[in-house]
């Protein structure tokens, strides 16, 4: 997991060649009047989901991972609280089988690890890392780059 300003973005296009493409993207066009949708940057390789959802309190979130996708998770609007742990510490099984074509998979656990995201910075994760988005109290809009492996 990472966590970083988006003025230090350039020190991670080396984590995988789609990096500096999303942020390229990104930082050329205004997502202001543009509805929830997803966005193909580069095909399946490059995707970008522009969402906007009701954060919700820690209880009501499930923790997610993925297996072929890396997320970047970029705030627009507003802070989100969001979950971290190892999928390697979840002891119990997932809620129900792996999603191949959605790439996901859910657990009923706790985080053990909670961080705050803010606009002007990002987060990144990586299969193997579960992670709850959408927590705290309001109405945001983000977007969730998705990098494939």
């Amino acid at each position: 997991m990472i966590l970083a300003s988006i003025n230090d973005r350039e020190r991670y296009y080396g984590l995988h060649p789609g990096m500096r493409v999303l942020w390229e993207y990104v930082l050329s066009h205004d997502f202001s009047g543009v509805p929830p949708s997803r966005i193909a940057v580069d095909g399946d390789k490059v995707v970008l989901n522009l969402d906007e959802a009701e954060l919700q309190p820690l209880e009501q979130r499930r923790m997610e991972v993925h297996r072929r996708y890396i997320d970047v998770v970029i705030p627009l609007t507003m802070s989100e609280r969001i979950g971290w742990m190892p999928l390697a510490d979840i002891a119990v099984g997932s809620m129900e089988p792996f999603d191949e074509a959605r790439d996901i998979a859910f657990y009923d656990v706790r985080p053990q690890t909670l961080i705050a995201v803010h606009p002007g910075e990002f987060c990144v994760f990586f299969p193997g890392e579960a992670h709850a988005p959408l927590i705290g109290e309001g109405h945001t809009r983000k977007i969730v780059g998705k990098l494939l492996l």
